[in-house]
């Protein structure tokens, strides 16, 4: 195995333990060293990686490196000579494991070219702002990628030409700046996942994730057109979360950039509000390699949806712990109060029914989960609200719900809603509908009203009563 140590602002003195040698080096110096965990590698392996010219990655006088770097030669030299000796059966055996090794360096040589070209093709994206650029550096993506990408890349580009009323140099200016960012981040991903905890916080240094998204989807609305409900609904939830009481918003799904919308339609009249939101996120969002950068911007509580819980029978034990342990995170939250988290009963995206577009039915069990948790006893007060959300013109789903990942991407310039509903109790009361339905039915009514916002035909679009358009955040001003 091999122990990496990296670069921190301030240096820390790191202790690596390596076969006969205790080495202090400082970790501001970045090199790699090979440790005990060696013996575990097969015997072909420890000879080609051991003596790995440490005088050249070490500092410059470092007695302790230089030791273990004699060490590690000598364990070199001796796998050679075991090997060496070794009984006619064994030989064969070895000189498979060097032809594998042998693969594996032509592996290793491949990937070294590739990250080269990378990094070329990267510096140019700083100066040369163009299409074939982006096309350019996209051939380092596997096929499949490769394709949703530049799929992607073409729709965005023609519904940004759109926004910019036909200024095409304009367009392509926002544009490259915009995916630049988003093949860097793509990259690192394709080199290196990203594994989500259970409890997921947004990361906003050194790379703004958050603020990726944002101008991701943000150059996408049609703000003249959009539509904010209840504007005064949101200063009663800001007053909520300030006296440390917990808020749940209750919403319908239509797209994969719903997380980025409380923050772009309220940031004119609620600046901070919309970056305070935790939001219940299924796993899709956050194994998906296209969806997975614009998570790491957001506060999550991941969870398995019960639509993909049976995807892969022989994980669905180890799917159902991970939603414990969120669960338990998720009362961890709310017992410190002052939290705003969303969550889509459905389950999932709204698809059109023979022709109509509506939410999805909430999922009784959803609803009730949230009940008990948020309400166990010492738990501070919380609120629940519905919420219509009229975002699928923007973003659109599959038609159908797909267990594969790496679903098309197409995109639209248009309009979009949202619409608080009046707080509402969780509470049943005999004779009349569950507390699912009635908060549903809460949804659905918002939504009727606000559903004409999206439009990709630009058809106009009159606000309802009680209703606002929302600005546009400053930092998608051009």
């Amino acid at each position: 195995g091999l122990q990496s140590v990296h670069h921190q602002p301030a240096p820390t003195m790191v202790a690596i333990a390596a076969p006969s040698v205790g080495a202090t080096v400082s970790s501001s110096t970045r090199f790699s060293l090979v440790g005990r965990r060696q013996r575990s590698l097969l015997p072909s392996q420890r000879g080609s990686q051991a003596p790995r010219k440490l005088h050249s990655l070490a500092p410059r006088g470092s007695d302790d490196a230089r030791r273990a770097a004699r060490c590690f030669r000598v364990s070199a030299s001796t796998v050679a000579t075991t090997t060496a000796d070794a009984e006619p059966p064994k030989q064969k055996k070895a000189a498979k494991v060097a032809a594998a090794d042998e693969g594996s360096f032509v592996a290793s040589l491949a990937r070294g070219v590739q990250l080269v070209l990378a990094n070329v093709l990267f510096a140019a994206l700083q100066v040369i702002r163009t299409d074939a650029i982006v096309k350019m550096v996209t051939v380092l993506f596997p096929p499949k990628i490769k394709g949703t990408f530049e799929g992607l890349y073409a729709s965005y580009k023609a519904q940004l030409v759109k926004a910019f009323n036909g200024d095409t140099a304009r367009a392509t200016k926002h544009l490259v700046d915009l995916f630049r960012d988003m093949i860097r981040v793509y990259a690192k991903q394709l080199l290196e996942k990203f594994r989500f905890g259970s409890y997921h916080t947004a990361m906003r240094k050194p790379f703004d994730y958050y603020m990726l998204g944002q101008r991701y989807v943000g150059l996408l609305i049609d703000f003249d057109r959009s539509v904010v409900r209840h504007p005064q609904r949101w200063t009663e939830i800001q007053q909520q979360l300030a006296a440390g009481e917990n808020v749940i918003l209750l919403a319908n799904h239509q797209s994969e950039a719903d997380a980025a919308f409380i923050p772009l339609l309220t940031e004119g009249t609620h600046p901070g509000l919309g970056e305070q939101v935790i939001y219940v996120a299924g796993d899709r969002v956050v194994t998906d390699l296209m969806a997975a950068p614009f998570s790491m911007g957001r506060n999550l509580l991941c969870v398995f949806s019960k639509k993909h819980m049976n995807d892969e029978p022989e994980l669905k034990s180890f799917k159902m712990r991970q939603n414990i342990k969120t669960l338990k995170n998720m009362e961890k939250l709310f017992r410190e109060g002052g939290k705003l988290v969303w969550i889509a009963p459905s389950g999932g995206r709204d698809r059109p029914k023979e022709g109509v577009l509506r939410p999805d039915k909430f999922d009784e069990g959803a609803v009730e989960m949230m009940r008990r948790v948020s309400m166990k006893k010492g738990m501070p007060d919380v609120h629940f609200y519905p919420m219509a959300m009229a975002t699928f013109d923007l973003m659109p789903p599959p038609e159908k719900t797909e267990a594969e990942l790496g679903e098309k991407r197409v995109v639209n310039y248009t309009g979009v809603g949202i619409a608080l509903a009046e707080e509402m109790s969780t509470e049943a009361v005999d004779g009349e509908p569950s507390p699912t339905e009635k908060i549903y039915q809460a949804v659905c009514s918002e939504y009727e009203l606000i559903k004409g916002s999206m439009s990709t035909s630009g058809e106009k679009f009159t606000l309802p009563a009680d209703s606002i358009r929302p600005k546009r955040p400053g930092y998608l001003h051009y």
